[in-house]
This record gives structure tokens, sequence and C-alpha cells, in this order.
């Protein structure tokens, strides 16, 4: 579930980082995978809480599918299968830059604005 407020800029294809709640990602890694699927509509909190069952939802959400790249884990050796449910965060990866170039962002905001 994504809010509305982050929903802008995820597309179909956008590649997502995951973090298993269940397996820290500061020992473990992270895991990726794929956006499939964003809901065309928000859910509001009493369909996100009749879904999920958590009541306390403050806001809208966009339901977003994504396919993961690897269905297990490796942890101390062993390959430990991924369950539904499990808790997680995850980031979508919107933009790919150069760290120069998101220096310079503001300056390339400033000199289209002038030239506009």
């Amino acid at each position: 579930m994504v809010p509305s407020r982050a929903i802008g800029f995820v597309r179909a294809g956008a590649r997502v980082v995951l973090r298993y709640e269940a397996y820290p990602f500061q020992k473990f890694g992270q895991q990726f995978g794929r956006v499939t699927e964003v809901s065309r509509t928000a859910l509001s909190p009493q369909e996100v809480a009749n879904l999920t069952g958590h009541t306390n939802v403050p806001e809208q959400l966009y339901r977003v599918v994504v396919a993961l790249d690897r269905q297990d884990i490796v942890a101390y050796g062993k390959h430990e299968a991924l369950r539904p449910g499990m808790a997680l965060e995850a980031d979508v990866l919107i933009d790919r830059r150069r760290l120069v170039e998101w220096v310079l962002e503001p300056l390339y905001a400033l000199g289209s604005r002038v030239s506009s």
C-alpha cells in the first residue's frame, strides 16, 4: 500500500527495494522486485482496514503489486522461504541520476526558470 502523497511517480516496471522486518537488512541485506500493477483509484481507510485488519489507517492508500526477484532469502548460509504476510518496508526507485546531477539540480532548475 502506498499513500496518496507518494503515488505520483510510481509506475509498473519500477524497481523496488524490500527490507523484511524478520530479516534485518543490516545483517541479511535487501531484496528486490519490480512493480507489476498500481491500482487506478485509492482505497479508503475502511477498505484498507477490511483488507489488512489495520483499523488505524489515517489516509487513502493505493494498492501496488510487486513481483519479487527471489522467493527466498539467504540467512546464515541457508535459503529461507519468504512467507505470505511478512512485514516489510519498501522503496520504489523513481529516478536514477548521478550524484553530481542531484547536487546541481537546484542550479539547473534556477537556470530553466531564468531562461523561460
